[in-house]
């Protein structure tokens, strides 16, 4: 067991080839378990809980580009003429609960993450090409399979304990209470903040009382890249197929409050056999291979989370106009 680091409890940087196996990961003030720039690595068996960022946190991740077969030497660069390739991150096993995050990963490429529970904390997993300075933009490639993703409703914004954790220095708290590093939106499941080529497929997703996966696109501006070729370089073929939405896996109804949030933006996105129990938006979600051109965002959708993204632990901890941090309504 490893718990109370001051920053992350296990920290892992331009690793090349490691196991975290059975470790126990609790009470940090950012992550439980974090790869950065490291690849070839396995998170065997493992439990996050407790942390103020994510329990579990492949980022900046290597591309598996694969070229005839092999991974391509360019560990950084785009995958998209070269195809996904074979994993990089491999995350099995495990469980990531009462974090700020179950999972997340900006710029987290071609992780396999299968196998594992994420439940109990703000949002389940999440990747993003947003946050600036990470090498291995924009996210590509995960492949998320058979993992249980439920009951993310685990506020640690309110507004008492936001007050709490301003106030009060790491060394101070009190161990069991979370105290946030990063935004996120209360009651979801699967969060994607700009991702290309990523599958999510054949998961339980449930009881998340917002979202059951929120798709979002992000311009590369807003990560520091002005490059107008750069500004449509997220959010396509994407591929959602095979979850039950809605249901657990012993058949109870536990609706999430709409199984998809999308705001219509990208390339290729696309969904095909997943059972659903209640509404999406957009209400009619393109069948696979998905729209062959680039489509717009949908402003209404960008414009309820832009807000958001202002949220600063100390000079900004409710921004005007974002609902991401109140806890929705338990869906019936």
């Amino acid at each position: 067991m490893v718990e109370q680091a001051a920053f992350n409890d296990v920290d892992l940087i331009e690793v090349d080839g490691f196991v975290v196996k059975d470790v126990v990961a609790r009470w940090a003030q950012n992550y439980g378990i974090l790869s950065f720039t490291a690849t070839h690595g396995l998170y065997d068996h493992d439990v996050g809980y407790g942390n103020g960022d994510s329990g579990l946190y492949p980022g900046s991740t290597m591309k598996g580009c694969a070229t005839n077969g092999t991974i391509n030497p360019n560990v950084y660069g785009t995958c998209e003429k070269a195809g996904c390739g074979q994993p990089s991150i491999e995350i099995r096993n495990s469980l990531s609960y009462g974090n700020t995050l179950g999972y997340s990963g900006t710029a987290g490429n071609s992780t396999y993450v299968h196998d594992n529970k994420f439940y109990d904390n703000a949002t389940g997993l999440t990747t993003d090409s947003f946050a600036s300075g990470h090498p291995g933009m924009p996210e590509e490639c995960f492949r998320w399979e058979n993992n249980q993703i439920y009951s993310n409703n685990n506020n640690v914004f309110d507004q008492s304990r936001q007050k709490y954790c301003s106030s009060t220095s790491f060394q101070a708290r009190k161990p069991d209470i979370v105290c946030p590093q990063f935004q996120t939106a209360v009651g979801t499941g699967v969060l994607i903040g700009g991702g290309n080529r990523n599958q999510l497929k054949n998961n339980y997703i449930y009881d998340n009382w917002r979202y059951g996966y929120y798709l979002l696109s992000v311009p590369a501006s807003l990560r520091g890249d002005n490059d107008p070729s750069h500004q449509e370089d997220t959010s396509n073929q994407n591929l959602v197929s095979g979850n039950v939405m809605g249901m657990s896996p012993d058949g109870k109804r536990m609706p999430n409050g709409m199984e998809v949030e999308w705001d219509g933006s990208g390339q290729g996105n696309c969904f095909e056999n997943n059972k659903m129990q209640s509404t999406s938006d957009p209400a009619s979600l393109p069948a696979c291979p998905g729209s062959p051109v680039y489509m717009p965002a949908n402003p209404a959708v960008l414009a309820a989370a832009a807000p958001c993204t202002a949220w600063d632990p100390n000079t900004q901890p409710d921004p005007p106009g974002c609902d991401w941090f109140q806890t929705p309504t338990k869906p019936q």
